[in-house]
């Protein structure tokens, strides 16, 4: 690939005056495989402006109430998967064969439950972080 490929980055660099792609211009900054996809990219056949287009609706057109419609959707689509991934876990992580006290410790550590100095200040229950052995933060 010879050429800059910032000098043409805007695609109608790419297109002769005839809306047809620029095979010279393909050629010096893509490959084969590229140069390929790019062609098989329909034109208009007249220029036109650009537009963004919100594909969630059929006018194109977006509005917050569709936004938060996805938005909504995405939250539950991952707090579902998220948890039912996580429940499979939890089920295998308490059939292990380990003693009970080694499963309460490990799901106090993994949820951040342990009785540490900085959990019972953020908890209200001490009024410091330090720690109680060494005295530092």
């Amino acid at each position: 690939m010879t050429g800059n490929i910032f000098t043409s980055s805007i695609i109608c660099n790419c297109l002769n005056l005839k809306i047809k792609w620029d095979l010279r211009i393909l050629k010096d900054h893509f490959g084969n495989v590229d140069i390929k996809r790019i062609l098989s990219i329909p034109l208009a056949p007249t220029p036109r402006e650009d537009m963004l287009i919100w594909h969630h609706l059929d006018t194109g057109y977006y509005i917050v109430k569709s936004g938060y419609h996805l938005a909504a959707s995405l939250e539950s689509m991952d707090v579902d998967s998220s948890s039912s991934s996580n429940r499979q876990w939890w089920n295998r992580f308490w059939s292990l064969k380990l003693p009970k006290k080694v499963k309460m410790f490990a799901w106090r550590f993994i949820n951040d439950a342990l009785p540490t100095a900085v959990n019972l200040m953020h908890r209200k229950i001490s009024t410091s972080s330090a720690c109680i052995l060494c005295l530092c933060a």
